[in-house]
């Protein structure tokens, strides 16, 4: 969590110890899960660092957690909306959410932003 002061805190929800330390970094990275990234990545990975030790994070690690969580949001809202339902406000936030991961460009386009910083 990140609090209104811009310092990091980590919360461990028991299967934290079990995943690669990436799949923490990517979730203190890239918490708005579309591109252009525009929060100051070089401030939270060596906050990270200096917690955790974690010297050199792995790149494609980093964009695996990315790629899993896209695919299970998405595998999940297909089953949602491939079932029959009936409109709320509920489903419309789903619906805005499946949206906001297409078109894959907007979200999986070579970003330097990115790619410099971690």
């Amino acid at each position: 969590m990140i609090d209104d002061q811009g310092q990091v805190h980590l919360i461990d929800c028991d299967d934290i110890m079990l995943a690669p330390a990436e799949r923490d970094l990517w979730l203190l990275l890239d918490a708005f899960h579309q591109l252009p990234f525009t929060r100051n990545t070089r401030g939270i990975l060596a906050a990270y660092q200096r917690t955790e030790g974690l010297e050199d994070p792995r790149r494609f690690v980093i964009g695996l957690m990315r790629a899993d969580w896209h695919l299970m949001d998405i595998s999940s809202y297909n089953r949602v909306f491939s079932q029959a339902h009936e409109d709320s406000e509920d489903l419309a936030a789903h619906w805005r959410t499946l949206n906001s991961y297409l078109p894959m460009q907007q979200n999986w386009a070579p970003s330097p932003e990115h790619s410099t910083d971690v």
